[in-house]
Protein backbone atom coordinates (compact mmCIF):
# COMPACT_ATOMS: atom_id res chain seq x y z
CA UNK A 1 0.00 0.00 0.00
CA UNK A 2 2.80 2.58 0.51
CA UNK A 3 3.83 1.94 -3.23
CA UNK A 4 0.35 2.90 -4.21
CA UNK A 5 0.28 5.80 -2.28
CA UNK A 6 3.71 6.81 -3.46
CA UNK A 7 2.14 6.44 -7.33
CA UNK A 8 -1.11 8.27 -6.22
CA UNK A 9 1.15 11.32 -4.37
CA UNK A 10 3.32 11.26 -7.62
CA UNK A 11 -0.25 11.59 -9.99
CA UNK A 12 -0.79 14.58 -7.60
CA UNK A 13 -3.85 12.51 -6.03
CA UNK A 14 -3.59 13.09 -2.45
CA UNK A 15 -7.28 12.26 -1.52
CA UNK A 16 -6.61 9.07 -2.95
CA UNK A 17 -2.94 8.45 -1.42
CA UNK A 18 -4.31 9.33 2.73
CA UNK A 19 -6.02 6.14 3.10
CA UNK A 20 -3.75 3.97 1.68
CA UNK A 21 -1.17 5.82 4.23
CA UNK A 22 -3.09 5.00 6.94
CA UNK A 23 -2.98 1.14 5.51
CA UNK A 24 0.74 1.80 4.90
CA UNK A 25 1.74 3.46 8.40
CA UNK A 26 0.56 0.44 10.57
CA UNK A 27 3.42 -1.45 12.35
CA UNK A 28 4.15 -4.72 10.28
CA UNK A 29 3.99 -2.38 7.23
CA UNK A 30 7.98 -2.03 5.63
CA UNK A 31 7.45 1.09 4.55
CA UNK A 32 5.60 2.38 7.92
CA UNK A 33 8.30 5.35 8.45
CA UNK A 34 7.97 7.04 5.26
CA UNK A 35 4.07 6.47 5.45
CA UNK A 36 3.29 8.08 8.80
CA UNK A 37 5.69 11.33 7.89
CA UNK A 38 3.53 11.58 4.39
CA UNK A 39 0.75 11.01 6.43
CA UNK A 40 1.46 13.73 8.99
CA UNK A 41 2.59 16.09 6.44
CA UNK A 42 -0.06 15.54 4.05
CA UNK A 43 -3.11 15.85 6.64
CA UNK A 44 -1.59 19.30 8.41
CA UNK A 45 -0.81 20.77 4.93
CA UNK A 46 -4.76 19.88 4.07
CA UNK A 47 -6.19 20.30 7.44
CA UNK A 48 -8.10 17.13 7.42
CA UNK A 49 -7.94 14.01 9.35
CA UNK A 50 -9.04 10.74 7.75
CA UNK A 51 -8.10 8.56 10.59
CA UNK A 52 -10.40 9.04 13.76
CA UNK A 53 -9.22 6.11 15.61
CA UNK A 54 -5.37 7.99 15.90
CA UNK A 55 -5.64 11.31 16.24
CA UNK A 56 -3.12 13.26 14.03
CA UNK A 57 -0.77 14.91 16.88
CA UNK A 58 -0.40 11.30 17.28
CA UNK A 59 0.63 10.11 14.30
CA UNK A 60 2.92 13.07 14.15
CA UNK A 61 4.38 12.44 17.06
CA UNK A 62 5.35 9.07 16.25
CA UNK A 63 6.31 10.14 12.63
CA UNK A 64 8.89 12.53 14.81
CA UNK A 65 9.88 10.14 17.07
CA UNK A 66 10.61 7.79 14.03
CA UNK A 67 11.99 10.58 11.13
CA UNK A 68 13.73 13.36 13.84
CA UNK A 69 16.17 14.87 10.75
CA UNK A 70 12.74 15.61 8.69
CA UNK A 71 12.64 19.23 8.12
CA UNK A 72 9.20 18.75 6.64
CA UNK A 73 7.90 16.58 9.44
CA UNK A 74 8.94 19.85 11.83
CA UNK A 75 7.41 22.05 9.78
CA UNK A 76 4.33 20.27 9.76
CA UNK A 77 3.92 19.56 13.75
CA UNK A 78 4.74 23.12 14.09
CA UNK A 79 1.73 24.35 12.21
CA UNK A 80 -0.21 22.10 13.94
CA UNK A 81 1.33 23.14 17.84
CA UNK A 82 0.00 27.08 16.52
CA UNK A 83 -3.17 25.61 15.43
CA UNK A 84 -3.96 24.77 18.65
CA UNK A 85 -2.49 27.42 19.99
CA UNK A 86 1.13 25.84 21.73
CA UNK A 87 2.93 28.52 20.41
CA UNK A 88 6.18 27.13 22.35
CA UNK A 89 5.95 23.80 20.44
CA UNK A 90 4.97 25.40 17.11
CA UNK A 91 8.22 27.96 17.90
CA UNK A 92 10.60 25.11 18.59
CA UNK A 93 9.52 22.82 15.48
CA UNK A 94 10.06 25.75 13.43
CA UNK A 95 13.05 26.56 14.42
CA UNK A 96 14.62 22.68 14.08
CA UNK A 97 13.25 23.23 10.63
CA UNK A 98 15.20 26.35 10.24
CA UNK A 99 18.15 24.67 11.49
CA UNK A 100 17.70 21.30 8.90
CA UNK A 101 17.10 23.08 6.11
CA UNK A 102 17.79 26.56 5.96
CA UNK A 103 17.05 27.30 2.31
CA UNK A 104 13.43 26.68 2.83
CA UNK A 105 11.76 30.25 2.91
CA UNK A 106 8.31 28.86 4.44
CA UNK A 107 10.06 27.45 7.59
CA UNK A 108 11.56 30.86 7.99
CA UNK A 109 8.11 32.84 7.86
CA UNK A 110 6.53 30.08 9.78
CA UNK A 111 8.83 30.39 12.87
CA UNK A 112 8.93 33.98 12.03
CA UNK A 113 5.03 34.35 12.47
CA UNK A 114 5.24 31.94 15.86
CA UNK A 115 7.51 34.57 17.07
CA UNK A 116 5.09 37.58 17.18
Amino acid sequence: SAVAARLRLDRGDTAGALPLLVVAARPDDPEATWALTARCVIEVAEAVSIDSDVPLAEVCAEALRRSPDDPDLHNAVGILAARSGDLATARDRFATAVRLDPTRPEFRANLEQASR
